[in-house]
């Protein structure tokens, strides 16, 4: 049996999920930040963003690993496209047990409330234009294919030619290639977050120290130059957006097991 939570008491169990993966770390020595609007709400808000629905974080690539390979607690696990059929972003959630969550996605999957983890990957200058235009074209033909099934039929008749093209690249081969091409790199002046979305171009140099910032009354490590980081992400990280904007983007429900 579920029961349906509010927005206060998902905030609640998010913050026990990143205490969680903050103990672990610490534990394995493992390197972690607060990212996208989890950042910002530390730096704005000491805490989430108010119409913020989740939290964020990113691990450089090598930690990152170590992490997927390692990481479960008892209240908490890791779920990523490695262990299930069904997950088709390359990055990971960490999922607290015995929970639930119904959102509206471009696919049918069972989630519960979790914590996105990115892997961050860092690319030299001169290697920036072939990186992103290689990791979209698989990125393109991951999203047309994950959607396939949820598109009005004038769209899936469209699209029959554009995936006969690419008859042979599976979802996964697509994300294995994705996450291949994305950590070819050991070095560089760039770091890239979220490739397959976004082109952000942050320096390297943002997250070469940590500073503990407040987060819903406790400190988590965000990265030292994060203004230069936020504003990169953002603009004018610290003018609130329009009324009208302020939500999370996600159509969610979340439930405990009773």
């Amino acid at each position: 049996m579920k029961k349906q939570i509010s927005i206060e008491e998902l905030k609640k169990i998010q913050v026990e999920i990143l205490d969680d993966i903050d103990s672990f770390c610490k534990q394995n020595h493992l390197t972690y930040f607060l990212i996208y609007g989890s950042l910002l709400g530390a730096v704005r808000h000491k805490g989430y963003i108010p119409w913020d629905d989740d939290i964020d974080i990113t691990m450089p690539r090598k930690d990152y690993e170590i992490f997927c390979r390692t990481f479960q607690t008892e209240k908490c696990y890791l779920n990523n496209y490695h262990n299930s059929k069904d997950y088709y972003h390359p990055f990971s959630k960490v999922i607290r047990r015995g929970t639930y969550v119904e959102e509206e996605t471009n696919y049918t999957r069972s989630l519960g409330i979790n914590i996105d983890i990115f892997p961050m990957d860092k690319l030299p200058a001169d290697k920036i234009d072939r990186y992103f235009k290689t990791i979209f074209k698989y990125g393109l033909i991951l999203n047309r294919k994950v959607r396939f099934k949820t598109m009005p039929l004038f769209k899936k008749i469209l699209i029959v030619p554009y995936l006969l093209l690419h008859i042979f690249q599976t979802k996964k081969h697509c994300l294995l290639k994705m996450e291949k091409n994305a950590s070819m790199y050991e070095y560089g002046e760039i770091i890239s977050i979220c490739p397959w979305v976004k082109k952000e171009r942050i320096s390297s140099d943002c997250f070469s120290e940590i500073i503990f910032l407040d987060f819903e009354n406790k400190q988590y490590p965000c990265p030292k130059k994060y203004d230069e980081c936020l504003k990169i992400l953002y603009g004018d990280y610290m003018k609130f957006p329009p009324e009208n904007e302020r939500n999370s983007g996600h159509k969610r429900k979340d439930y405990i097991i009773v």
